[in-house]
């Protein structure tokens, strides 16, 4: 790791607040992390947008554009301490066909990276849903200790539908590509997982290449060790530990019960669009009635009412949409990084169980030993101390991984407490600039018919 307690900082704050920003409507300065491009104006049905994944076969990909090197390769001085590790761009979805029905999406992934073991600083490659999950569970096999960040649900319309009266497929692939993006951001700013071989490969790799090294890299499901989670630890849990798991346990109630609440603004929401579109109807009706008796400016003043109310109908439809993916996004990923956090929290125990199973193990042949000494069988004594060293060498290896993961989780708080606070931070001032920017909406749309009704007062 390059200095992990000088980079962290800047590394988040360089790389993801910038990823932030991106997605604020207004923002229209060019930045160096992207989420998307333009997808091809084509029509697809929302089945579509589900992976087929976990098939024996993977199929394979035409790798027509897929290079290792990119047009323009970025600079970087290595010895600017601000310089992040990697800087990751998602875009160009494209559905792959196999078969005659399944089929899958793929997205483009450019990277650009400072870090010396990679042969090119700069790379392109395709990768499917499938991949991204294959990636996350060997970093959280590999490193029990860390915080893995959780990716969004295979399902994209598990997250959206809820929410929204009707789902774009454009913002559909974008929201996706956001989630796909923050996950490798943070990803490559943890100094231990950006260190990862399967993280290398990932990004490096052309699309069959990296289907044979995954299936070639598979790892046997490890045999279970013996521990049981009825069983109690020797050893009582670290004080910040439990300080942890409390903390996650409610804050995973609280965004879950905010998710709750979202819920219902939308239904509200929406039965106010609703209750604005028959208002302005009635509106019309009304004027429909004095136009036939007298067309005259008053008739033509309740018409433009009733155009206006139907319009705010959509607007404020509209606006119940976009706050909600503001805060949705946001809950979601949050609600992943609780489930991750009480996994991680678990294998830590499993750790230290195994740790005290060792332990037991080691007393229970010291005791064996103190019994075979006094029978002066040298070759019953030298195997009892043969299997001492063995089960003190395991005990060292044990308390050795289980250390360095109670380590990496204690700092993986400290970039959890700093990553929530940018994230929050961002949410709420995004939802709030739609606020207000809904209620200049509003007001603008209003205020336009005043001029007709101030005529219709002085006539």
């Amino acid at each position: 790791p390059r200095n992990p307690k000088r980079h962290k900082q800047s590394l988040v704050f360089f790389s993801f607040s910038r990823l932030l920003q991106s997605m604020s409507d207004n923002d229209e300065e060019q930045i160096t992390v992207q989420y998307t491009e333009e997808p091809e104006e084509e029509q697809y049905n929302i089945a579509d947008y589900e992976d087929d994944d976990d098939d024996e076969e993977n199929g394979q990909l035409v790798e027509d554009d897929e290079d290792n090197v990119a047009e323009e390769e970025p600079e970087y001085d290595e010895d600017d301490d601000s310089q992040p590790a990697f800087l990751f761009e998602i875009s160009d979805p494209s559905k792959n066909h196999k078969g005659k029905s399944l089929s899958f999406w793929v997205y483009k992934i450019t990277t650009r990276t400072s870090l010396r073991k990679f042969k090119n600083r700069a790379m392109v490659v395709r990768r499917r849903f499938s991949h991204f999950l294959w990636l996350r569970n060997q970093l959280v096999e590999d490193y029990p200790g860390c915080i893995v960040p959780p990716l969004p649900e295979k399902s994209l319309l598990g997250t959206v539908e809820k929410y929204v009266s009707s789902v774009d497929t454009k913002g559909l692939l974008e929201y996706r590509q956001r989630s796909l993006t923050k996950f490798l951001t943070r990803v490559g700013e943890h100094n231990i997982l950006q260190q990862s071989p399967y993280l290398q490969a990932f990004v490096e790799m052309k699309f069959n290449d990296f289907e044979q090294y995954k299936k070639g890299s598979e790892k046997e499901k490890k045999k279970a060790s013996g521990v049981t989670w009825f069983k109690k630890s020797l050893t009582k849990e670290p004080k910040w530990v439990l300080q942890q798991k409390k903390f996650v346990a409610k804050l995973e109630e609280s965004l879950r019960n905010l998710k709750v609440k979202l819920q219902e603004m939308v239904k509200r929401r929406k039965d106010m669009s609703g209750a604005i579109g028959e208002f302005g109807k009635a509106f019309k009706q009304l004027g429909t009635v004095e136009k036939a008796y007298d067309e005259s400016s008053l008739s033509t003043s309740l018409i433009e009412l009733s155009n206006k109310s139907e319009q705010l109908s959509v607007t404020v439809l509209g606006q119940a949409e976009r706050e909600t993916m503001q805060v949705i996004e946001t809950i979601t990923y949050y609600l992943g990084m609780c489930d991750a956090m009480k996994k991680l929290m678990k294998r830590v125990e499993t750790l230290r169980l195994e740790r005290d199973d060792v332990t037991n193990t080691l007393r229970n042949q010291k005791s064996a030993l103190v019994k075979i000494q006094k029978s002066n069988n040298e070759q019953k004594i030298k195997v009892a101390e043969e299997k001492i060293q063995a089960a003190e060498d395991k005990l060292k290896e044990a308390d050795a991984v289980l250390q360095e993961s109670e380590a990496c989780f204690k700092n993986d708080i400290e970039r959890f407490d700093m990553e929530r606070k940018v994230d929050f931070a961002y949410m709420l001032h995004a939802f709030v600039a739609l606020q207000i920017d809904y209620s200049n909406t509003l007001r603008g749309n209003w205020e336009s018919l005043l001029p007709s009704i101030h005529a219709l007062q002085e006539s």
